[in-house]
Protein backbone atom coordinates (compact mmCIF):
# COMPACT_ATOMS: atom_id res chain seq x y z
CA UNK A 1 0.00 0.00 0.00
CA UNK A 2 1.08 3.28 -0.51
CA UNK A 3 2.68 6.13 1.82
CA UNK A 4 -0.22 8.40 0.71
CA UNK A 5 -2.91 5.62 0.66
CA UNK A 6 -1.61 5.14 4.75
CA UNK A 7 -1.44 9.16 5.68
CA UNK A 8 -5.34 8.84 4.05
CA UNK A 9 -6.45 6.31 6.28
CA UNK A 10 -4.88 7.88 9.55
CA UNK A 11 -6.72 10.81 8.67
CA UNK A 12 -9.76 8.97 8.61
CA UNK A 13 -8.92 7.75 11.56
CA UNK A 14 -8.36 10.92 13.53
CA UNK A 15 -11.53 12.18 11.86
CA UNK A 16 -13.38 9.04 13.11
CA UNK A 17 -12.34 9.63 16.48
CA UNK A 18 -13.70 13.76 16.62
CA UNK A 19 -16.79 12.44 15.21
CA UNK A 20 -17.65 9.74 17.57
CA UNK A 21 -16.27 11.93 20.30
CA UNK A 22 -18.69 14.83 19.02
CA UNK A 23 -21.60 11.95 18.62
CA UNK A 24 -20.61 9.21 21.18
CA UNK A 25 -19.11 10.91 24.44
CA UNK A 26 -19.06 8.34 26.49
CA UNK A 27 -17.06 5.99 23.56
CA UNK A 28 -14.88 9.41 22.55
CA UNK A 29 -13.84 10.13 25.99
CA UNK A 30 -12.22 6.07 26.36
CA UNK A 31 -10.99 6.17 22.34
CA UNK A 32 -8.33 9.48 23.20
CA UNK A 33 -6.09 7.89 24.58
CA UNK A 34 -5.88 4.64 22.75
CA UNK A 35 -3.83 4.93 19.47
CA UNK A 36 -4.28 3.54 16.04
CA UNK A 37 -1.92 1.20 14.24
CA UNK A 38 -1.89 -0.40 11.26
CA UNK A 39 -0.65 -4.25 10.40
CA UNK A 40 -1.28 -6.48 7.79
CA UNK A 41 -4.31 -8.98 10.09
CA UNK A 42 -7.18 -8.96 6.90
CA UNK A 43 -9.16 -6.89 9.45
CA UNK A 44 -9.17 -4.73 12.99
CA UNK A 45 -7.97 -5.80 16.31
CA UNK A 46 -6.97 -4.44 19.62
CA UNK A 47 -4.30 -5.54 21.97
CA UNK A 48 -5.68 -3.43 24.22
CA UNK A 49 -3.59 -1.25 23.82
CA UNK A 50 -3.80 0.34 20.83
CA UNK A 51 -6.55 -0.45 17.87
CA UNK A 52 -5.08 -1.89 14.77
CA UNK A 53 -6.12 -1.86 11.03
CA UNK A 54 -5.46 -3.83 7.99
CA UNK A 55 -4.64 -1.01 5.53
CA UNK A 56 -6.40 -2.74 2.72
CA UNK A 57 -9.51 -3.40 5.26
CA UNK A 58 -9.90 -0.10 6.56
CA UNK A 59 -9.73 2.14 3.13
CA UNK A 60 -12.71 0.52 1.64
CA UNK A 61 -14.94 1.69 4.91
CA UNK A 62 -17.55 4.00 4.56
CA UNK A 63 -17.32 6.70 7.37
CA UNK A 64 -20.40 5.07 9.15
CA UNK A 65 -18.51 1.08 8.75
CA UNK A 66 -15.11 3.09 10.32
CA UNK A 67 -16.79 4.06 13.16
CA UNK A 68 -19.38 1.28 14.00
CA UNK A 69 -15.51 -0.69 13.97
CA UNK A 70 -13.65 1.65 16.17
CA UNK A 71 -16.31 1.45 18.75
CA UNK A 72 -16.29 -2.45 18.87
CA UNK A 73 -12.49 -2.40 19.31
CA UNK A 74 -12.60 -0.14 21.99
CA UNK A 75 -15.51 -2.38 23.67
CA UNK A 76 -13.51 -5.43 23.40
CA UNK A 77 -10.90 -3.09 25.18
CA UNK A 78 -13.28 -1.83 27.80
CA UNK A 79 -14.93 -5.15 28.73
CA UNK A 80 -11.03 -6.59 28.37
CA UNK A 81 -12.03 -9.26 26.88
CA UNK A 82 -8.00 -10.13 25.91
CA UNK A 83 -7.77 -11.73 29.40
CA UNK A 84 -11.18 -12.55 30.56
CA UNK A 85 -10.82 -15.34 27.45
CA UNK A 86 -7.53 -16.80 28.31
CA UNK A 87 -8.14 -20.84 28.81
CA UNK A 88 -11.43 -20.59 26.34
CA UNK A 89 -11.50 -21.35 22.67
CA UNK A 90 -10.13 -17.90 20.80
CA UNK A 91 -12.02 -18.56 18.16
CA UNK A 92 -15.29 -19.28 20.09
CA UNK A 93 -15.10 -16.55 22.77
CA UNK A 94 -14.15 -13.78 20.03
CA UNK A 95 -17.48 -14.68 18.51
CA UNK A 96 -19.23 -14.55 22.25
CA UNK A 97 -17.37 -10.83 22.23
CA UNK A 98 -18.37 -9.61 19.09
CA UNK A 99 -22.03 -10.56 19.88
CA UNK A 100 -22.01 -8.46 22.97
CA UNK A 101 -19.78 -5.46 21.71
CA UNK A 102 -21.51 -5.12 18.45
CA UNK A 103 -24.86 -5.40 20.31
CA UNK A 104 -23.68 -2.61 22.55
CA UNK A 105 -22.37 -0.40 19.27
CA UNK A 106 -25.85 -0.72 17.78
CA UNK A 107 -27.70 0.32 20.81
CA UNK A 108 -25.59 3.35 20.90
CA UNK A 109 -26.03 3.60 17.24
CA UNK A 110 -29.77 3.39 17.42
CA UNK A 111 -29.76 0.83 15.11
CA UNK A 112 -30.98 -2.72 14.82
CA UNK A 113 -28.64 -4.03 12.71
CA UNK A 114 -25.54 -3.13 10.92
CA UNK A 115 -23.39 -4.65 8.10
CA UNK A 116 -19.63 -4.84 7.68
CA UNK A 117 -18.25 -4.95 3.96
CA UNK A 118 -21.87 -6.04 3.21
CA UNK A 119 -22.24 -8.90 5.92
CA UNK A 120 -24.34 -8.09 9.04
CA UNK A 121 -23.25 -8.16 11.96
CA UNK A 122 -23.46 -10.81 15.24
CA UNK A 123 -25.37 -8.95 17.98
CA UNK A 124 -28.04 -11.82 18.85
CA UNK A 125 -27.14 -14.75 21.13
CA UNK A 126 -27.58 -18.16 20.46
CA UNK A 127 -30.81 -17.83 22.18
CA UNK A 128 -32.07 -15.05 19.91
CA UNK A 129 -32.03 -12.13 22.67
CA UNK A 130 -29.33 -8.99 22.14
CA UNK A 131 -26.12 -9.94 23.35
CA UNK A 132 -25.89 -6.81 25.59
CA UNK A 133 -28.35 -8.93 28.19
CA UNK A 134 -25.36 -11.08 28.83
CA UNK A 135 -21.70 -11.60 29.58
CA UNK A 136 -19.65 -12.73 27.50
CA UNK A 137 -18.88 -15.70 29.46
CA UNK A 138 -22.57 -16.25 29.33
CA UNK A 139 -22.70 -16.25 25.56
CA UNK A 140 -19.64 -18.40 25.09
CA UNK A 141 -21.26 -21.20 27.31
CA UNK A 142 -24.22 -21.21 25.55
CA UNK A 143 -21.85 -21.78 21.78
CA UNK A 144 -20.38 -23.83 23.69
CA UNK A 145 -23.24 -26.18 24.63
CA UNK A 146 -24.37 -26.14 20.41
CA UNK A 147 -20.58 -26.46 19.18
CA UNK A 148 -19.85 -30.01 17.48
CA UNK A 149 -17.62 -32.07 19.61
CA UNK A 150 -14.99 -32.70 17.16
CA UNK A 151 -14.77 -28.81 16.69
CA UNK A 152 -13.82 -28.42 20.09
CA UNK A 153 -11.60 -31.56 19.79
CA UNK A 154 -9.74 -30.23 16.82
CA UNK A 155 -9.06 -26.84 17.77
CA UNK A 156 -9.35 -27.20 22.14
Amino acid sequence: MEQSDLKYIAQRLIQTRSNILENYPFFGRLLMRLPFGFADCKTAYTDMRRIVFDPAFAINLSDEELCFVVMHELMHCVLKHCIRGRGKLHYLYNIAGDIVVNSIVLEAMGLKEFKIDGSKVMHCSPNGYEGRNYSTEEIYEMIVKEVDESFIKEFG
